[in-house]
């Protein structure tokens, strides 16, 4: 005989769900008629499967083993299987896979014109630049000082910020009520986007964004579900610490604004954390916000201009969301859409869960004690987060911002995506049960359970803590056989063999969106050469959206602003050596792009040239040095301006590169006589576009 105790503390008692009794079909009765094995399938194998050894467990579960004395309870440790299988596991590996994959295309092509740029701003830390906050020019001081200023070395932060993005990615799933599979999807479609592919091969701004942005997204689920409202004060952190990052958090962070307001958790506002949070913000903010204040706020000048001059692709409503769907991977699509629509109008609903132990049963008389699962938290528990994705994307429609803005919110939909296609795919069915047995409350105002048990109340069984409610009942192992035979009112028919159609459907949904991401990974990521990655295009009859109005030649423009730099730096070294020692010393090479003048700081040295000089960006502000004007290489110009302010403008040499920009492909001048002095004529040329 084998008697089986549910006990749920501290909660209304409820039935087991049905998935839990699919689940033991599926993996027990499937394998043993498979095998033909002449022990029959029994409960011992059914409660084994269902609890002991199932994909599929509830949350803040647990049981535990009591055996006659006759047959002394077993010392053996939980299965490691389930440790190195759970959805915890699974999450980790597709992290490291996410990291391994940077790591090994690091050095592919060649570095990053914003990476060029991020490094001659390392060698000028201030608390404010142009374009961008001051952290990242620290980050790429730190790497460049730590791990060199190989590719490999600059690139390996960003590549730790994308797997910490997956693996943050699937606790979020997990945090939200999602199961083992439900966090392994979540973790998988974030591998796969192809703009975080993009995002991670690079040292720049959009590496470390959306991982603060779901930073402070887990704060928010942690404060909605465990009630801590301490959890706003790191939010607030998280935000100062975006907003020093890519000024773009401040549209996440109204979008949780907003989300507070139309949901019930603006309950939060009256909590003092999160005022501290917020002020904990504006002090990190604060030391940029001041040298915003001290010099004019050029960002917002940058801005405006960039508007003005049209760099920026513009699209409408329809447009830009179609973009979304594109660089988040069409196959995706379907997934943040339904995390959406779960945010907001999830139900409420049993929570699938891997095992915490996994002892197998002995032959003979046991106890096992369980503890019945909790209700997994609806959709519409975690609707601010839908308002926020949906005040961020008409906000970026509105202001015509680049495709690509919205990317960092979209894990959180793919988290939310994730477990509303686990539950879909699940049984939601309640199993009714031909066992006999006995209510046991053990303390008073207990509900009997939902199922076609027959039994009756015991307030009085011995060895039943007070704080324990359980139903406990008696099952002959001759109940089941190999046939699952039960009687008229017993377990429904779907408990059979033919119930794997969820497990086929997320099967065929995990190949859809391996093959396609793998398709569509080269597109992304410098897996292929430039003259393969071409051919393959043109097959696939795929372009990237494009996020600028850019000459950008074969290659899309994120790649071929990795190729051409170090041969335009060997070019110009060449017209610069060929000048005579005394006037070298006073030559400068003038920029009219940051990339160029970030290529001449980082490739110089190897050949001899000086620091750069240029109106662009942030280099205005680091002036034009000690040189005059009396003799200027120029780079990037069209050869115009170059005549009516110098007494002599030749062409000495000329850049070009097959796989770079065609902007880039220009003749280099070495020009004499500025009729001038640079300092004088250098407030009136800043160039900020």
């Amino acid at each position: 005989m084998f008697e089986i105790r549910y006990a749920h503390v501290g909660q209304t008692f409820q039935s087991l769900p049905f998935s839990f009794w699919t689940a033991a079909a599926r993996r027990r009765f499937s394998n043993r008629a498979r095998r033909a094995e002449s022990k029959p399938f029994t409960i011992y194998d059914l409660l084994f499967t269902a609890f002991g050894d199932s994909r599929f467990t509830a949350p803040n579960c647990y049981y535990s083993r009591v055996t006659t004395p006759a047959n002394p309870p077993s010392t053996a440790p939980a299965n490691s299987r389930s440790r190195w299988t759970s959805g915890s596991a699974i999450v980790l590996y597709l992290a490291g896979g996410k990291l391994l994959f940077h790591l090994l295309t690091a050095g592919r092509y060649g570095i990053f014109r914003d990476e060029l740029y991020y490094l001659a701003c390392s060698e000028h830390l201030a608390w404010g630049y142009v374009d961008q906050p001051p952290l990242i020019a620290l980050v790429a001081w730190f790497s460049r000082h730590v791990f060199g200023s190989s590719l490999l070395g600059l690139r390996l932060l960003p590549a730790i910020a994308g797997a910490a993005l997956v693996w943050l990615t699937g606790r979020l799933a997990r945090e939200m009520g999602g199961a083992r599979f439900a966090q392994a999807l979540a973790a998988l479609v974030v591998f796969a986007v192809p703009i975080f592919l993009v995002f991670h091969h690079w040292l720049t701004m959009n590496a470390f964004e959306p991982l603060i942005w779901m930073a402070a997204a887990w704060c928010v689920v942690r404060a909605i579900n465990t009630g801590d409202a301490k959890y706003w004060l790191w939010f607030g952190v998280l935000i100062g610490l975006g907003l020093q990052t890519k000024y773009t958090v401040i549209f996440f962070a109204f979008g949780i604004v907003v989300g507070l307001l139309l949901t019930s958790h603006r309950r939060f506002l009256k909590s003092k954390w999160i005022w501290l949070g917020a002020i904990a913000a504006l002090l990190i903010f604060l030391p940029n916000l001041l040298w915003l204040v001290k010099h004019d706020f050029p960002f917002l000048q940058l801005m405006h201009n960039i508007r003005q001059s049209g760099r920026d692709v513009a699209r409408g409503p329809i447009a830009f969301v179609a973009d979304q769907a594109m660089i988040m991977n069409p196959i995706l699509a379907p997934l943040w859409v339904a995390g959406l629509l779960w945010l907001f109008f999830g139900k409420q609903s049993l929570r699938e869960e891997e095992p915490r132990h996994a002892n197998g049963f002995g032959k003979n008389e046991e106890t096992v004690t369980w503890r019945l699962p909790l209700p997994s938290a609806a959709g519409s528990h975690y609707r601010i987060f839908g308002w926020t994705y949906v005040v961020m994307l008409v906000t970026f429609i509105v202001l015509k911002g680049k495709n690509y803005y919205l990317a960092p919110a979209y894990p959180m939909l793919f988290a939310a995506g994730a477990i509303a296609f686990e539950r879909l795919t699940s049984y939601v069915q309640r199993p009714t049960s031909n066992v006999q047995g006995q209510l046991n409350t053990g303390t008073a105002g207990v509900q009997s359970p939902t199922s076609n048990v027959q039994g009756q109340p015991n307030t009085g069984t011995a060895g039943v803590s007070p704080a324990d409610r359980s139903f406990s009942s008696t099952v002959s192992e001759e109940t089941y056989s190999t046939k699952l035979k039960v009687r008229k009112g017993g377990l429904p028919p779907l408990f059979s063999m033919r119930i794997h159609f969820p497990f086929a459907v997320r099967a065929i949904y995990v190949a859809l969106i391996i093959i396609i991401s793998a398709a569509l990974a080269p597109l992304s990521a410098p897996i292929l050469s430039p003259e393969t990655y071409i051919r393959y295009q043109k097959r696939l009859g795929l372009e990237p959206p494009r996020a600028e109005n850019q000459p950008t030649g074969s290659l899309p423009q994120f790649f071929a602003d990795e190729f051409g730099w170090e041969d335009m730096v060997r070019e110009v070294a060449k017209v610069y050596n060929a000048l005579p020692p005394d006037e070298r010393a006073q030559t400068a090479i003038f920029c009219n792009s940051y990339g160029q003048a970030g290529a001449l700081d980082f490739f110089g040295p190897k050949y001899g040239l000086p620091k750069a000089i240029s109106n662009h960006q942030n280099y205005w502000y680091w002036g034009p040095r000690d040189y005059t004007g009396a003799i200027v290489i120029v780079l990037g110009s069209d050869g115009k301006g170059d005549r009516e302010h110098f007494k002599t403008v030749e062409v000495a040499g000329h850049t070009y590169h097959p796989y770079s920009r065609l902007d880039e492909h220009f003749p280099i001048r070495l020009c004499r006589g500025l009729n001038q002095d640079l300092h004088t004529i250098w407030p009136s040329i800043k160039k900020w576009d």
